[in-house]
């Protein structure tokens, strides 16, 4: 349907991916194998069950889904069909916590981005969930994050109404 409106453009290369932030699970199509799947409810996952407020899901070269479960302050990793849901992070201000995590992107080496809404930094996580970095440049309340085909990260800078665009060496290229 959103596709037919116009709002969501289709790669036939990458998945597509969908979340609703008021209900508790996402939809993944994958143009490539003609799958469609989806997850709902979550009771393998430690700590709270399900997803809380999902706000971004990503999909990694790997087959591997990551979804930003803003209203549980961490970020959820499945494998390939929406198997084995691994959750990374708790709420906190230092490395792999979060502050309502709001949107994700994965680099073509598999890296995580991911926009740490109120901690105002983008933490950059390795294919295995494991702290790297972090983004910074005064972001205030980031809620969008994307990666480029030359390897840039681009943030939507929401309280500063500006896109930041972090080079590969992670230092800022553009505001």
């Amino acid at each position: 349907f959103l596709v037919l409106l116009g709002i969501v453009d289709i790669d036939p290369n990458d998945p597509i991916t969908l979340c609703h932030r008021s209900l508790p699970y996402i939809f993944v199509a994958c143009a490539t194998s003609r799958t469609i799947a989806s997850a709902a409810a979550f009771a393998s996952l430690p700590g709270p069950e399900g997803l809380a407020e999902p706000r971004g899901v990503a999909c990694a070269p790997d087959g591997r889904i990551w979804v930003a479960d803003f209203g549980h302050d961490r970020i959820v990793r499945f494998e390939p069909g929406l198997l084995s849901p691994v959750a990374f992070g708790r709420k906190g201000r230092g490395r792999a916590e979060f502050q309502q995590p709001s949107a994700l992107a994965i680099g073509a080496d598999g890296r995580v981005f991911l926009a740490d809404t109120w901690n105002a930094r983008i933490q950059v996580l390795s294919p295995e969930g494991k702290w790297l970095a972090e983004l910074t440049a005064d972001l205030v309340g980031p809620r969008g994050v994307a990666t480029d085909r030359k390897g840039r990260v681009l943030v939507s800078d929401t309280g500063n109404g500006r896109i930041v665009v972090f080079g590969t060496d992670g230092k800022v290229e553009k505001e």
